[in-house]
């Protein structure tokens, strides 16, 4: 399946943080934990987050935002991929697995990409391993085990 999926801009981010706090939201009630950072940002916090941040969106026919993915690249060339967030209402059908790899495609230089997911979310793990990422450690970080999870950019792997 095909999905319209460009860089957000600034007036999306009112629309693409009000979905992050619905789909977070269900993993909060899920994990008992109402504290989660993705819950309690800010406008001013994505706005800052735009400032550095590649953030896209995906959108559905009806114009409507359905997903979003952000990342930047650290001062050790690594790609930080962050807060996939997909509607609750159109998870299952593709549209994480696209972001992610419209997100690692806007990242062509980077030495590797890196992300981390919750213990007590085993499907985001899962597709993270499709992808072709592989767990590095775990950490606790807010009531929950973090994942912590990579993959080496096979772009600039084979040019060297």
């Amino acid at each position: 399946m095909e999905y319209n999926i460009e860089k957000a801009s600034r007036a999306d981010l009112a629309e693409i943080l009000a979905l992050q706090k619905k789909a977070f939201g269900q993993v909060a009630d899920l994990l008992n934990c109402p504290g989660l950072p993705a819950l309690l940002q800010t406008g001013q916090g994505i706005n800052e987050e735009f400032d550095h941040c590649v953030i896209l969106k995906c959108f559905g026919d009806d114009g409507r935002i359905v997903g979003s993915v952000r990342a930047f690249v650290d001062d050790g060339n690594a790609c930080r991929i962050g807060k996939l967030i997909v509607d609750p209402d159109t998870q299952g059908r593709g549209i994480g697995r696209a972001l992610m790899g419209e997100i690692e495609r806007c990242f062509p230089a980077c030495s590797r990409y890196c992300l981390f997911t919750s213990e007590e979310t085993p499907w985001t793990s899962q597709l993270y391993r499709k992808l072709g990422y592989e767990e590095t450690g775990r950490r606790p970080m807010g009531g929950t085990v973090m994942i912590l999870m990579d993959k080496e950019n096979s772009a600039t792997r084979s040019s060297l």
